[in-house]
């Protein structure tokens, strides 16, 4: 008999078996990380066939900030069935339930990192969180003078000072981004466990002994930077710090997860899609969208999983707040300004493609009357979700 549920924590260790079978580059040490420290409070939806683990997802929480308001959220992790029972729908049928459930709790949506974009894009995953990386080059960053050597260190977080840690960075994230996962006292002593998991740590930057960054590193396979967290006055020096911090680690030194608006010009930087997001309850979702005057649209809306996301919404938003409410009258017949699958909502307030290939590639219609009113949307949102385990 196949079942799907929730294990229960005492049943999550039955897991670490499936995990390492079908992902065998997580050492011995991180999966000591995990399964002392994330699963402790995270889910775990199995599918079992006579009581035999077939396959599962687990779902990591954080909590959001989007814009002015916050909400729960998931990150799905370890999506894995065993080789003999592939083929046989699985899978799907572990993700349908996760956002059935997510949209119940009246989540805005699940997040995830693709093996394969692929695979989840028929699901309504589409990438909306575009991770910017470098390399720090030479024993020196081109340009700096000698004069500031020396003048900037790196030293470790020290314990019980993680609150510390996270008023510092929410600070940081909320001049600079538009969603990311709020940053508590318990989120650094969890980094900080899964840096030291890979021989890292999480560390303080300091210029003469004044704070001016945040960040974690690890050393186990290649030495990476993850996430610097750099006060304003001092992002135009991000390669000049990095390098003075971390200059001495072997090459390469990989740097992820720069702030959103970074300058190229100014660093030799790349992005590269890594977050997909799937939406699920949208007046949650639409909530972080902001326009330039108060505006109505009128949004007919498809989704291929959630019914409850199938229908006709008025659509209200302004400089201060955003609201959809399905449309519960045709007595006041109004055109429809907008059709759209529910993951076109992903490309248009979080990407900066045009609207007519948007529309073009995900089947969506809008109208002349509508794309005048969009131009006063605020879309090109800022996404920061570097919760990558």
């Amino acid at each position: 008999m196949e079942e799907i549920r929730y294990l229960i924590n005492e049943e999550k260790e039955k897991t670490r078996p499936l995990w390492e079978e079908i992902f065998p580059e997580d050492g011995k040490e991180f999966l000591n990380y995990y399964y002392s420290v994330k699963t402790a409070d995270n889910e775990i939806l199995a599918l079992e066939k006579d009581g035999r683990l077939c396959s599962m997802l687990q779902l990591n929480p954080y909590r959001l900030q989007l814009g002015d308001v916050q909400a729960d959220s998931a990150y799905v992790i370890a999506v894995a069935t065993r080789r003999e029972c592939r083929h046989q729908g699985m899978m799907r049928k572990l993700l349908v339930k996760a956002m059935r459930d997510r949209y119940d709790r009246h989540q805005p949506f699940l997040f995830l990192m693709p093996a394969d974009e692929a695979i989840y894009r028929p699901f309504g995953f589409r990438f909306g969180y575009e991770q910017l990386r470098m390399e720090l080059p030479g024993p020196q960053f081109p340009g700096v003078s000698a004069v500031g050597k020396g003048r900037y260190a790196a030293a470790p977080v020290r314990i019980g000072e993680e609150g510390l840690a996270a008023a510092f960075a929410n600070q940081i994230l909320k001049e600079h981004a538009d969603v990311f996962a709020l940053r508590d006292a318990d989120y650094y002593r969890i980094l900080r466990s899964e840096c030291a998991s890979e021989e890292g740590d999480l560390v303080w930057i300091s210029e003469n002994g004044r704070r001016i960054g945040l960040t974690a590193y690890t050393l186990q396979e290649t030495a990476e930077v993850r996430e610097p967290l750099i006060v304003r006055e001092y992002r135009d020096r991000t390669g000049e710090i990095l390098n003075a911090c971390f200059g001495a680690f072997a090459r390469p030194v990989h740097v992820y997860g720069l702030l959103p608006g970074e300058d190229p010009e100014k660093l030799p930087t790349a992005s590269k899609p890594v977050i997909m997001l799937r939406p699920l309850y949208l007046p949650s979702f639409l909530s972080v969208v902001r326009a330039d005057e108060e505006l109505e649209f009128i949004l007919r809306t498809e989704d291929a999983v959630l019914p409850e996301n199938r229908g006709v919404f008025t659509w209200k938003l302004g400089p201060e707040e955003s609201s959809l409410e399905p449309k519960k009258s045709r007595i006041e017949q109004k055109p429809e300004d907008l059709k759209l699958p529910v993951e076109a909502l992903v490309r248009l307030l979080f990407g900066n493609e045009d609207v007519d290939t948007i529309c073009r590639e995900e089947h969506g219609v809008m109208t002349p009357e509508a794309r005048k009113k969009w131009k006063k949307v605020r879309t090109g949102l800022k996404v920061f979700l570097n919760e990558i385990v």
